[in-house]
């Protein structure tokens, strides 16, 4: 395992990129493929008329969202776990788009989306790192 690090952090950025977005996705799948058979698909998937809102982490594990692509119910809590290099969250300008976080770094924070849609988020201070939230 070291010398597979050793050869990755050799890598040119770009490539180190693709490669963490990989592992990322990966990790975001097996995580999504974990659960039980008895349990909801997604957030908002239930047998009642109620819509179950979680709150959902988004992580940083260097240049990329992990994941990349979520789904939640509405109401729903994103937390942004902003942690090592400093990044921001800026929003595509949809409607119901809750507002952009500044730069930071080693800070967790929250987002609410009270409006169905789709919300398109990208780094601006890191151009490629890019996922979406899809609300439900």
């Amino acid at each position: 395992m070291v010398t597979v690090l050793r050869h990755i952090s050799d890598m040119p950025h770009r490539e180190r990129f693709v490669i963490t977005l990989l592992l990322g996705t990966l990790g975001a799948m097996l995580t999504a493929c974990s659960g039980s058979k008895d349990a909801p698909t997604s957030p908002g998937q239930n047998s009642g008329t109620t819509p179950v809102t979680t709150t959902v982490d988004v992580f940083t594990p260097g240049l990329v969202f992990s994941p990349a692509f979520l789904t939640i119910s509405v109401g729903s809590i994103v937390r942004f776990n902003i942690t090592g290099v400093a990044h921001d969250v800026t929003f595509q300008a949809v409607t119901g788009a809750p507002a952009s976080i500044p730069v930071t770094s080693n800070q967790i924070v929250s987002r609410t989306f009270n409006t169905k849609g789709i919300f398109p988020y990208d780094c601006r201070t890191h151009p490629g790192m890019s996922a979406s939230i899809t609300v439900q």
